[in-house]
């Protein structure tokens, strides 16, 4: 490398890069806007959208009734949803109280739509995407309101229905509980930075501790299994032996095993020493960059909003492509469309399919690269006397004025991979629904799925490798990709032993931010918000998720920082004769 292009660290002095693979990107989303647009000239969207009445004719498309394209149930007594919509037929005007003549189509259920038992059960009603809803259950008739209740509570009584219940009565409890949750993992952060050090021996020591204690168990249960046999008649004692074969040779496999990994840790301990040492330097300073640098935290909630956002769009822009299919209504669910697929909209599917893999995807990584330039600017303003200040903006300039083509490049590679695992997925369902739940296939389909995703592993962190070069070097992608794949090598023990450690620390704060949360939702149910529940169980899972979800989000940062901080140093030492001139 050179030493006076990077003798203050980052190279300030970069040009655009992977320019072409930015137009390709912004051509391909232009292509995605092209299909909505032509699914929304010549697709069906409103058939797709249209309600069906009793006899499944299309309100508002159904020759003779484009004129009626609203939806009104005339008879709410019943209990089961699929009685309940047999009674809606199509109008023109969403009826009300004071409605004298209903403007409508009759079905073979409802002969006649204006008869005295309907007119003087009208009810107020309003719009809603041509759905003539209640305005309100008290203006409902009252036999309306025993079949509503009765519709009502055999939903809340229904296995799904009673965690819905269960979540909207403790919906204050929930909401409380997301909030602490954020409020934990921002603790934990400040956690990490006060004992991160001591925390990471700790790790160390309980991963020696428990591979020598897996191994120890093995041999043990299969020394209880042999000596169990020792009571045992000639011929019980074969018979035993034959019977426990397979689980005895188990154990002795795994016991070689973790006592093989066991050794090779502990040799990599030693002999790595001062490699171990600087990782958990390394994670240390990540801890404390992350906990002084707060306004990092906004990085990832602007792009999972943003990734949001676009994948509503996306949805929205799926449904004009899906409508230029052909149409008909389901003949089981009520109000659900069933959709003959075509050949070219198969492919446009497919097209828009792999689309939002490849945007989220860039978001993700445009996330990642602004907090490695925050951590890599962090790293190079510091010294051993003093901290340096994180230059988050410059994240935001170098990824979008510098680099968004180089992201892009990163994005399509890791999105292609996903876009072959759903696939594959796709087809091995297929595959174990044609062969009757065949054991062979399902084994096919589990390695084939584990290989995939090891290739997501894999491909994820040279990806991130890249970026991590990227930041500090400004050079093309696949530059940066091989680059960043040597300083891997030749810096090997540090960068597993500080990925091994930031992978611990992140999934240790995963866990205990998630348990730590649930008692806490169900301290705020029992003893204060105190809601009428069947089960605290459906709250604490909701509570759960959204928790592992928030602690992945923050604590990811950790992980990226981690990578971002090691790279620094190792292009430190690597320009200053193996001596770190930058750093805190």
């Amino acid at each position: 490398m050179d030493k006076e292009k990077y003798a203050k660290g980052i190279n300030m002095d970069r040009k655009p890069a992977d320019i072409l693979m930015l137009i390709i990107f912004i051509a391909f989303i232009v292509a995605m806007g092209f299909c909505t647009s032509y699914g929304h000239k010549h697709g069906q969207i409103d058939k797709l959208l249209a309600p069906l009445d009793g006899d499944n004719n299309f309100c508002g498309i159904t020759k003779g009734y484009e004129k009626y394209d609203k939806l009104f149930i005339t008879d709410f007594s019943f209990s089961e949803l699929s009685d309940i919509f047999d009674s809606a037929v199509c109008v023109k005007t969403c009826p009300t109280k004071n409605t004298t003549k209903i403007d409508g189509k009759t079905t073979t259920k409802v002969t006649d739509i204006n008869t005295s038992t309907i007119i003087g059960n009208l009810y107020n009603t309003v719009d809603f995407m041509n759905y003539c809803l209640p305005a309100s259950t008290d203006d409902l008739p009252s036999s309306f309101k025993t079949g509503y209740k009765l519709a009502l509570d055999s939903f809340k009584t229904s296995s799904i229905g009673s965690y819905f219940n269960d979540m909207y009565l403790a919906s204050k409890a929930i909401y409380a509980s997301i909030l602490m949750g954020l409020v934990y993992s921002i603790g934990y952060i400040y956690l990490m930075s006060a004992f991160a050090e001591c925390i990471a021996w700790v790790c160390i020591g309980l991963t020696q501790v428990g591979l020598i204690a897996g191994a120890i168990t093995c041999y043990m249960m299969r020394q209880t299994s042999i000596d169990s046999r020792s009571g045992l008649s000639t011929t019980d004692q074969a018979s035993s032996a034959k019977s426990n074969a397979q689980y005895e040779g188990y154990l002795l496999a795994g016991c070689i095993l973790l006592g093989i990994l066991a050794c090779a840790f502990l040799t990599c301990v030693i002999c790595g020493y001062k490699s171990l040492k600087i990782a958990i330097d390394v994670i240390d300073a990540s801890a404390d960059f992350l906990a002084e640098t707060k306004r990092l935290l906004l990085v990832p909630l602007l792009y999972f909003l943003l990734t949001v956002i676009s994948f509503c769009l996306w949805v929205a822009a799926m449904a004009y492509v899906c409508s230029l299919n052909d149409i008909s209504a389901d003949p089981l669910i009520p109000q659900a469309k069933s959709l003959t697929w075509k050949d070219n909209v198969v492919y446009m599917a497919l097209f828009m399919l792999f689309g939002i893999l490849w945007i989220t995807a860039w978001f993700e990584y445009t996330s990642t690269f602004i907090v490695m330039t925050s951590a890599s600017t962090y790293y190079f303003n510091s010294n051993p006397e003093k901290d340096g200040d994180a230059e988050v903006m410059v994240g935001f300039k170098f990824a979008y004025l510098y680099h968004a083509g180089s992201i892009a490049f990163g994005a399509l590679i890791i999105a292609i991979v996903r876009f072959i695992r759903i696939v594959f997925l796709y087809l091995a369902k297929k595959a174990e629904k044609a062969s009757g739940g065949n054991m062979a296939v399902k084994i096919i389909v589990a390695c084939g799925n584990c290989c995939l995703k090891c290739i997501e592993k894999i491909c994820d962190y040279i990806n991130k490798s890249a970026f991590a070069y990227m930041v500090i070097s400004g050079d093309s992608f696949c530059m940066s990709a091989w680059n960043g794949f040597l300083l891997n090598v030749k810096h090997l023990l540090k960068f597993s032993f500080a990925n091994y450690l930031a992978v611990v620390f992140t999934f240790l704060g995963k866990i205990a931010i998630v348990v730590v949360n649930c008692f806490s939702c169900y301290g705020i149910m029992k003893k204060i918000t105190q809601p009428d529940v069947s089960s605290y169980l459906g709250p604490i899972i909701i509570v759960g998720l959204i928790t592992f979800m928030t602690a992945s989000v923050f604590l990811g940062l950790f992980d990226v920082s981690v990578i971002a901080i090691l790279t620094c140093y190792a292009v430190d030492m690597d320009l200053n004769n193996g001596e770190a001139k930058f750093g805190p």
